[in-house]
């Protein structure tokens, strides 16, 4: 699975504002907490990095202990994991200097050693990963402007279509992918299927579909049955945090309180059994004034509530998702706000990741947090 927000999700808003100049210090790998409580079958991925604007070093987590991978260049960023047999996949990118001029170029790491993808002809993304029951591995992302997916390292389709392709999902032999493709300056919530040159549905939004939708999540029941997890956005550009279940779209709110679910959306989604898990934030109002929103995941569809206490004051935002033995994990990113920022600067002072196991809070660690204090979520996966 992935980090939505890019991404996208959802999520990881800021990467789009790295400066990836040359930085020749290195992140040293180093003992994690011990008070973490035991791990098994839990893989994440995350991006220490100095600040807001720095480049960033990631690393994967297997079980709770850390991972290098290879970075060959400056800047790299993990978005995305998936585990076939005993190996482990990370999708990203990385900009790579082309002809004199620096460019991002798709990249997966397999066992931390890098491959970057395509020809090189146009700037690639890699926004998710998954595998299929024979082994194949698929990535998600944008190739040039266009929505794109990568079998095993080669380009497999590449739908002529603006739009970025944002998570994936294997049933079988079969992979699932959810995004948006843009049309008419609107962003469309679209469905594609590996193997087939176009798209296999358009969502709807229930607003109208002259206003934004997105997917970031997909998710595959045993049944077939085909969950897509976003937002809906309506005339005032308020999103609307919800799913489409077989095309057919569920609101998701917070039924205690009021006019919860503004200015909100699912940004991953995991199947335990006959549960349906998704991740999210609320902000609990429909005026125009923000509030921080408040992390947590519905469980079929009723909201849990998960700690923010750990930074206060600072926007805590959940990204991935996934159940194991009955535990519930779900990857998050702690963003420390800048009270003081003029225009043109972040208004973030710096970012922290970690997770919440059954809603206790756990920072990613083991690495050299003096010289790398901060990290931006990737992604994360249960086996």
């Amino acid at each position: 699975m992935k980090s939505i927000y890019i991404k996208l999700a959802a999520v990881c808003l800021t990467m789009a504002m790295f400066s990836c100049e040359s930085d020749d210090s290195k992140v040293e790998d180093s003992p994690g907490n011990e008070s973490r409580p035991p791990l098994e079958g839990v893989f994440m991925t995350a991006n220490p990095t100095q600040n807001v604007f720095a480049p960033t070093s990631p690393r994967y987590w297997i079980n709770g202990e850390i991972n290098s991978l290879e970075l060959p260049d400056p800047c790299n960023v993990a978005t995305s994991i998936a585990v076939s047999n005993e190996d482990v996949y990370v999708g990203g990118y990385c900009q790579m200097s082309i002809n004199n001029f620096n460019r991002y170029v798709a990249a997966y790491w397999k066992n931390g050693i890098r491959t970057t993808l395509q020809d090189q002809s146009h700037e690639s993304w890699i926004y998710c990963t998954a595998a299929d029951e024979d082994g194949n591995i698929y990535f998600g992302g944008r190739l040039g402007e266009n929505t794109a997916y990568w079998k095993n390292g080669e380009t497999e389709v590449e739908w002529s279509t603006p739009g970025k392709v944002l998570d994936a999902a294997a049933l079988g032999n079969r992979v699932f992918f959810g995004g948006y493709r843009e049309m008419n300056d609107v962003n469309v919530a679209t469905l594609w299927e590996a193997g087939n040159g176009r798209a296999i549905s358009l969502l709807s939004n229930p607003y109208g579909q002259q206003h934004g939708a997105s997917v970031y999540a997909v998710a595959v029941d045993s049944q077939g049955n085909i969950y897509a997890g976003g937002y809906c956005s309506d005339e005032s550009n308020n999103t609307f945090a919800g799913y489409w279940k077989n095309g057919v779209w569920v609101a998701l709110i917070n039924s205690d309180d009021e006019g919860a679910g503004v200015n909100s959306a699912v940004l991953d989604i995991f199947i335990s059994g006959d549960d349906i898990y998704m991740s999210g934030s609320l902000r609990n109002n429909t005026t125009d004034e923000q509030t921080i929103p408040e992390p947590g995941y519905w469980k079929n569809e009723e909201w849990n509530s998960l700690d923010n206490s750990m930074y206060p004051g600072a926007e805590v935002s959940p990204a991935g998702i996934g159940v194991k033995d009955g535990d519930v994990y779900v990857l998050g990113e702690v963003c420390i706000m800048n009270d003081s920022y003029e225009p043109g600067q972040s208004p973030y002072s710096q970012f922290y990741c970690g997770y919440w196991l059954n809603g206790e809070w756990f920072d990613l660690d083991g690495w050299d947090k003096t010289a790398y204090p901060g990290s931006y979520a990737g992604g994360m996966c249960v086996k």
